[in-house]
């Protein structure tokens, strides 16, 4: 949505505002309605109050990232339309090679556990996204994955399948 206020042209994108809201409200629903129960208690939501806490943190960067101010020139001169290249969705290249490593690393983690499936697949999208420096394409996907479950396993207690159990 496009607004003109004093000067400037105020351009709101209401898609990720809506989605982000949506999962924020589904979160904290869940996380609450899982805190309430008698059995368990708050014993119960390993997973879910680091997510809600990590989706509080980035709604603001979210809300901040839909909203575009620009100054408005006045000149008699039509401002230049700027080309872009057209948006294909879904079928572009990058973004079916997102879903399907995602998904394939949804399947993984369930067989293989966390650490080998996680380094796996960042090093395949460092790699796809081009990057060709060897320490990245090691250092980075080992030092995520192992840093990531030193966090959830130590500091956030939440219990992952470290190695695959066979």
């Amino acid at each position: 949505m496009r607004w003109f206020i004093k000067g400037r042209q105020v351009d709101i994108d209401f898609h990720p505002i809506i989605i982000s809201s949506l999962i924020l409200g589904w979160s904290l629903y869940y996380y609450l309605s899982t805190v309430s129960v008698p059995e368990d208690g708050p014993k119960s939501v390993f997973f879910i109050k680091p997510l809600v806490i990590g989706i509080l943190l980035c709604f603001p960067f979210v809300i901040f990232s839909s909203i575009k101010i620009r100054q408005i020139e006045i000149d008699s001169k039509k401002p230049e339309e700027e080309s872009e290249t057209a948006d294909r969705g879904f079928l572009d290249h990058r973004r079916i090679f997102f879903a399907a490593s995602l998904a394939t690393y949804a399947v993984a983690i369930t067989f293989l556990g966390y650490l080998i499936p996680s380094a796996l697949f960042i090093f395949s999208v460092v790699y796809y996204l081009g990057s060709r420096n060897l320490w990245i394409l090691i250092v980075l996907p080992l030092g995520c994955a192992i840093s990531l479950s030193v966090i959830f396993r130590f500091l956030l207690t939440v219990p992952l399948p470290i190695w695959p159990s066979w």
